[in-house]
């Protein structure tokens, strides 16, 4: 199996389970260092040489530990997989303080994955904090409906030109109270924009005449791919 074919199988699996795969060739490959990161290709080329000689390395490695062998350094390498799994189940301790910790290979922070599966503490403020692709929490949290009620900052961008309301307004995941329609990409094509394309407007939404860059109105987008629907 060559590189190639290793990275379209792992393209294909679920989200959680690629997460969960890149995680145990970290343990396996043992190379956690002081930012606890792996890059992405570097994990291909260790690794696309076959199967059978990744579960060779981890078998040895798991031999070493029972052993005692590097017993200090396996339980390092516990720790981050512990607080993975206690992210993604929602069972991080209380007081739990430390979300920019990251996880490999992609440098995933505690707060990305804990928002993916739950609302973060009522105290939480780090919404700005990013990954590797620039992608922030507070745009991880609108994507799966977990923005707590009281947040307000809509207009946080991404690296993609994405502010916090599109992600929201694509996936659905706006409050019923939100009224900031008119927040606009480079181009013009706003909040508003993208719920029409989506067929997620409100129904007493009434900014129809909103118009992009190319003079295109939300009312115009929401004509045109409404039979796209659900």
């Amino acid at each position: 199996m060559n590189g190639d074919m290793l990275k379209e199988y792992v393209d294909g699996l679920p989200e959680v389970k690629r997460d969960q795969f890149f995680m145990l060739l970290a343990y396996a490959f043992e190379e956690w260092n002081d930012e606890y990161a792996l890059e992405e290709q570097r994990i291909y080329e260790e690794f696309a040489k076959s199967f059978s000689e990744f579960k060779k390395i981890h078998r040895n490695r798991m031999t070493q530990a029972c052993q005692g062998r590097h017993h200090q350094r396996g339980n390092e390498m516990d720790k981050p997989k512990k607080l993975f799994e206690q992210a993604c189940k929602g069972e991080l301790p209380t007081g739990f303080d430390r979300w920019d910790f990251r996880f490999p290979p992609w440098g995933i922070s505690v707060a990305h994955v804990a928002v993916k599966h739950g609302p973060l503490p009522i105290n939480f403020d780090q919404w700005d904090m990013a990954d590797c692709e620039g992608v922030t929490v507070a745009h991880n949290a609108a994507r799966y409906g977990h923005l707590p009620h009281s947040f307000d900052q809509w207009d946080m961008w991404d690296e993609r030109g994405l502010s916090v309301a599109h992600i929201g307004a694509i996936h659905g995941n706006l409050p019923h109270s939100f009224d900031q329609w008119e927040i606009a990409r480079a181009d013009g094509w706003s909040v508003a924009h993208m719920a029409a394309f989506r067929g997620l407007l409100p129904p007493d939404f009434d900014r129809w005449e909103l118009a992009n860059e190319a003079g295109v109105t939300v009312l115009e987008v929401y004509a045109k791919w409404e039979d796209y629907h659900e």
